[in-house]
């Protein structure tokens, strides 16, 4: 099976990234080279786990997991 790929544009570059579906929901939060961090919403891929299975995803019982940004400590 191939594994579902989205597509990311860097808001402050501009540059497009690749990236599979599971890294997304495992880990919300991408850096781009330039150093701006972009976050893919549940929007986002709730709506292509929907594309993809043909079933509507409930967001409203979407567990969401602590961001932790490598190299990075977050701020309360």
């Amino acid at each position: 099976m191939i594994e579902p790929i989205l597509t990311i544009t860097c808001a402050s570059c501009g540059q497009v990234q690749s990236i599979p579906l599971r890294r997304a929901i495992d880990e919300p939060v991408i850096e781009c080279e330039c150093g701006h961090m972009t976050l893919v919403s549940h929007a986002t891929i709730a709506a292509t786990l929907e594309r993809l299975s043909g079933e509507v995803f409930d967001l409203s019982r979407w567990e969401p997991q602590r961001v932790r940004v490598a190299g990075r400590k977050r701020r309360a």
